[in-house]
């Protein structure tokens, strides 16, 4: 019986070509729209997850047990130091998901150029040979990356605002936690952007992690915190408990969160962000189950009277329905079929090629100068089923609607 009826569906899809080409053609629309949406929203979600992993965070962050909230790009005079840094670092690096632990210190001070009056700086001080394989989003535009013991690294903004230039001298002031100022002359080694997130936090400035402990008078192994990086970003959630766990083993207590944790107002803006393609993606779903309905409804109406037909000669209701969700599901499966392999041509197209971002703020959403696609095999496969279930659903109902009439009244319909 059911080859039967799958026969009969092959021959009314044959049959009436310009019809089956007309709801076809709308089928693949709905299902190539909805693989380039869930792509898009994909795509922005790791990007911009990525960007701020990459650019200035790290995977996990660990401080001294502290109570009060640690933002990523502020500095926090009263938050207790890391003792034994090289230590826990030692013991980190032991784990096989672990990439890379960069010892950092972070602080505000004033910074003295030439003749100009003192401005306020925020520095982040990092091991130039560890930091890179930490936050390898964060590019030197000009000179070098922090190769002399007295160089200083600029931020773009910094070196905008300052008007400094490579070879530039400074003289950058800070006061310890005990409040003693120091003041410590520095070469303008280079200017940096932290790509994707550059509008955000070109403010940012970098020198050596030794030359942040003499000018602070702290010991060498002593830190603000501890980045770490993972081979594999996926691993984040469960590596939190697993570093807790290790480091309460081995007699630390410290405070160990996710970078999410301490972004502060950028993680707010990546879930505002995040909100923007999800939105779009549920408008969208629903002008293509709209369009998909639309044209599923005409074309059962125009059949009302061969439905008729089928049911004056004899044929079972549930049979008739039969026939044509049956058509609907073949039709479906072949049209989102070649809807999807277009998609996916146009994916690793912008996946390889990618579209180049001239808008500084959209930056953050591409990760970087150029926004590529990342093809997705849940999307993928989410909309091929997505779009066999809304065109069966939105074939359903006008079907039943349609043999639910008398077949005299079905052959009266049309004219």
């Amino acid at each position: 019986m059911m080859v039967t009826l799958f026969k009969m569906a092959l021959r009314n899809l044959g049959r009436h070509k310009r019809r089956t080409f007309l709801t076809g053609m709308m089928i693949a629309v709905g299902a190539l729209t909805m693989f380039l949406s869930f792509t898009y929203s994909y795509s922005v979600t790791r990007n911009m997850t990525e960007t701020a992993i990459k650019a200035c965070a790290g995977n996990i962050l660990i401080h001294a047990d502290f109570e009060e909230k640690i933002e990523l790009f502020m500095p926090s005079d009263e938050a207790p130091l890391l003792r034994d840094s090289d230590l826990i670092r030692e013991l980190l690096m032991a784990d096989e998901a672990v990439e890379e632990v960069a010892p950092r210190l972070r602080f505000g001070g004033l910074v003295a150029v030439a003749e100009q009056s003192p401005s306020g700086v925020i520095v982040t001080a990092v091991d130039p040979l560890i930091e890179p394989r930490v936050t390898p989003k964060v590019k030197t535009l000009e000179g070098s990356y922090l190769t002399k013991p007295d160089g200083i690294i600029l931020g773009e903004t910094t070196a905008k605002s300052l008007n400094a230039q490579i070879g530039q001298d400074l003289i950058l002031i800070a006061s310890n936690q005990d409040g003693y100022l120091n003041a410590y002359p520095f070469e303008v080694e280079g200017i940096v952007t932290h790509e994707g997130m550059g509008m955000f936090i070109d403010y940012m400035n970098y020198i050596s992690i030794d030359a942040a402990r003499s000018l602070l008078y702290l010991d060498e192994d002593e830190a603000f915190e501890l980045a770490v990086a993972l081979k594999n970003s996926a691993d984040e959630g469960k590596m939190v408990s697993a570093i807790e766990r290790r480091l309460e083993a081995n007699g630390f207590k410290l405070r160990v969160d996710s970078w999410k944790n301490n972004l502060g107002i950028f993680y707010g803006i990546i879930v505002g962000i995040k909100v923007i393609p999800q939105v779009m993606l549920i408008i969208i779903i629903l002008v293509v189950v709209a369009g998909i309905s639309n044209t599923i409804l005409v074309s059962i109406l125009e059949r009302i009277r061969e439905i008729g037909t089928l049911m004056a000669l004899g044929t079972k209701r549930r049979e008739v329905m039969g026939i044509f969700l049956l058509e609907i599901a073949v039709l479906s499966s072949f049209a989102a079929g070649i809807g999807l392999v277009i998609g996916s041509l146009v994916v690793f197209w912008i996946g390889r090629v990618g579209i180049r971002v001239t808008i500084e703020a959209l930056e953050f959403v591409s990760g970087g100068e150029y926004f590529y696609l990342l093809f997705n095999g849940m999307a993928l496969f989410i909309s091929f089923m997505g779009t066999i279930l809304i065109t069966l659903v939105a074939a359903f109902f006008p079907a039943r609607t349609a043999t639910r009439l008398a077949p005299v009244e079905a052959l009266r319909s049309v004219k």
